[in-house]
């Protein structure tokens, strides 16, 4: 068996210069049509010219059209004050939408945090050098907390003392506290339950007074400050102040959702966790910080740093919307084709990507690293799978690409599925026409 591996491994490695082959999919005529509502993520900030909001690449694969009425930096009044005033025309695009999509949020949660801990900035003299008090707009964003706040200052500040550490830490949780709960006797504001939840139900039920029958999907806010350690170190950034930071944060968003959950009528979009793409098993962590840095550029230097979803987060939106709806079928359209072109793709979070997969179709029995194509890689996988389960280690593969990997559909795992696929690769390499089943099946037929 052992000599079996080693002829296989070094087949699969010595066919990997080969090209790999592309796969087709197919589309479809049904006619859905979608409103976008809400802040920048909806409104596709960010994107260039050439490519695809979410709303863009929903509309298409289910053949409708798609009109955004999102406004970049809207907070949740912003958008209700939108929907209350929409022109007739818009009103009839409302009125003949099958899906309402809203993304909103986010920006009133950050006007709040980003003013307070400027504000402490400024109290305790932690802000950049000839930055003061005027500078700090009205409703300042992530943008300006990190243009404006000196993250070597705070971190120095943090070490000066104990009493400086639980000074910091004590307006973290009163930040958070006012962001979750509504109080009169502490004072806390309550920006969620207050604001956010309230006008979102207005928003809701003016959407529904225009149109009863639409389908309103509402997406989670996902936590931009999320950073590798290696992006950390790199910056000199304080990996425990930005780990209470970012920890902070996710349970503020963890109360959120509750209270979007309570909300009746409408489905929920979870952009959140798919944005972070953890692997089977693991949790969000310091050491394990998702892949926000992947579908976001928050972790591009300087100008280019932007928290708002890039290409790659706008398909896994669409993706997670469009799994959310439930209507799929095997796509050739715009979410197959931004896909294909990609910066980037082979480092597809498989987390995402094996949603992609489900959504957009085309699963081939046989393609283990999902990548639309047959190359000796997918053999070299299925081969590896084999070699950790049969000594009792953990598959390294995904649910659906363990699905892949079973090449002759017995449910096993075995070195005759990497040796079936490489033996496929090889048979398209050459040219061949038919399909990994029916390849298999044509030499069974002429033995």
């Amino acid at each position: 068996m052992k000599k079996f591996i080693s002829i296989l491994m070094s087949a699969a490695i010595a066919s990997a210069s080969l090209s790999a082959l592309p796969v087709s999919s197919a589309g479809t005529d049904t006619k859905n049509d979608f409103v976008l509502f809400g802040d920048s993520i909806a409104a596709g900030y960010g994107l260039s010219s050439s490519e695809h909001n979410y709303g863009e690449l929903c509309a298409d694969y289910l053949g409708g059209n798609v009109s955004n009425y999102a406004v970049s930096g809207a907070t949740s009044t912003d958008m209700l004050s939108k929907i209350s005033s929409l022109s007739d025309d818009q009103k009839t695009s409302v009125k003949n939408a099958e899906y309402v999509v809203i993304s909103v949020g986010a920006n009133d949660l950050l006007h709040y945090a980003s003013k307070r801990l400027l504000t402490f900035g400024e109290k305790k003299k932690l802000l950049k050098d000839g930055i003061t008090s005027a500078d700090i707009p009205t409703e300042p964003t992530i943008t300006d907390l990190l243009k404006y706040l000196d993250i070597e200052k705070v971190k120095a500040y943090k070490n000066a003392s104990p009493t400086n550490l639980l000074d910091l830490s004590s307006e973290l949780k009163k930040l958070c506290a006012n962001l979750k709960y509504y109080d009169e006797d502490y004072a806390y504001v309550g920006i969620i339950p207050k604001t956010i939840i309230p006008n979102l139900k207005d928003s809701i039920n003016a959407v529904k007074a225009i149109n009863p029958d639409a389908k309103v999907i509402v997406q989670t806010v996902y936590q931009p400050l999320q950073f590798t350690p290696e992006y950390l170190k790199a910056a000199s950034i304080d990996p425990s102040l930005m780990d209470q930071i970012s920890s902070s944060f996710n349970d503020v968003l963890d109360t959120f959702e509750s209270e979007l959950k309570k909300i009746s009528g409408i489905e929920i979009a979870d952009v959140r966790t798919d944005l972070n793409a953890l692997p089977e098993g693991t949790e969000l962590s310091k050491d394990n910080p998702g892949s926000i840095s992947y579908f976001t550029n928050i972790q591009l230097p300087g100008e280019n740093r932007d928290f708002h979803p890039n290409q790659r987060g706008h398909l896994a939106i669409a993706v997670t919307i469009l799994d959310k709806i439930g209507s799929k079928h095997d796509d050739k359209g715009l979410l197959t084709q931004t896909f294909e072109k990609l910066s980037g793709r082979s480092d597809y979070p498989i987390a995402v990507l094996d949603k992609y997969k489900y959504v957009a179709g085309n699963i081939l029995v046989g393609d283990v690293d999902l990548d639309g194509r047959y190359s000796a890689n997918d053999a070299s996988l299925a081969l590896r799978n084999y070699a950790l389960l049969s000594g009792d280690s953990p598959s390294p593969l995904s649910a659906l690409q363990r699905k892949c990997a079973d090449a002759d559909h017995n449910d096993l795992a075995a070195a005759d599925d990497a040796s079936r696929i490489l033996k496929y690769f090889s048979y398209v390499s050459s040219n061949g026409k038919l399909s990994f089943d029916d390849y298999f099946e044509s030499l069974k037929n002429n033995k």
